[in-house]
């Protein structure tokens, strides 16, 4: 119960905008790989593999993917999409998270190899309290998605659900991307994932 009051009042205060005057240039490349690697021991241990944007090699680091936004709630939404993977991705099948810079936007997909949605459950699926598969019993409030979907709006974005052609599922987010030049080092917060 304290957890979905949590999720309501935090979806009301992204509603009206308060507290969300905090922007700064965040690469977006850099905090999807960190919220990966902190969710990596989880997925391991529900027997799905996760991958996503690569570690800085030898060559130097990734081409940044710089955006204009608040990096907590970037990374609350990195977060959520990466739980509702853990909860509905069957067990043996996999995750990957993508961020590139196409057309002046920062696009972050999740993709995953499982049973896809319902045709059906597509128009609903960042709805509050929306669950697809009425038989599934799993933890969470139902406003993960939701939360997802008001974090893009207050970052001038969008999110959007599909079914992938060879199978499984696309969750997009699409934000405008800060033109030219390399973004401000910014340091996520340590968070650890809720089990």
């Amino acid at each position: 119960m304290d957890l979905l009051v949590a999720d309501l009042l935090d979806l009301a205060r992204l509603e009206a905008g308060v507290g969300e005057e905090v922007r700064e240039a965040v690469d977006w490349r850099a905090l999807a790989h960190h919220s990966i690697r902190r969710f990596e021991p989880l997925f391991r241990d529900a027997g799905l593999t996760l991958a996503g944007p690569p570690d800085p090699g030898p060559e130097g680091p990734a081409t940044p993917v710089p955006v204009l936004g608040n990096p907590r709630r970037l990374e609350q939404l990195l977060d959520n999409l990466l739980r509702n993977a853990l909860r509905y991705v069957p067990r043996g099948k996999g995750v990957t998270v993508r961020v590139e810079r196409r057309d002046g936007r920062a696009i972050l997909t999740v993709e995953d190899d499982g049973p896809g949605f319902a045709a059906s459950d597509l128009p609903r699926i960042f709805d509050r309290f929306y669950r697809g598969d009425r038989a599934r019993t799993s933890e969470g409030t139902g406003l993960g998605l939701a939360l997802v979907r008001e974090i893009a709006r207050l970052h001038g974005g969008s999110a959007s659900a599909e079914n992938r052609p060879e199978g499984g599922a696309r969750l997009r987010v699409d934000l405008p991307a800060l033109p030219g030049g390399e973004p401000e080092e910014v340091e996520p917060e340590e968070v650890e994932p809720p089990v």
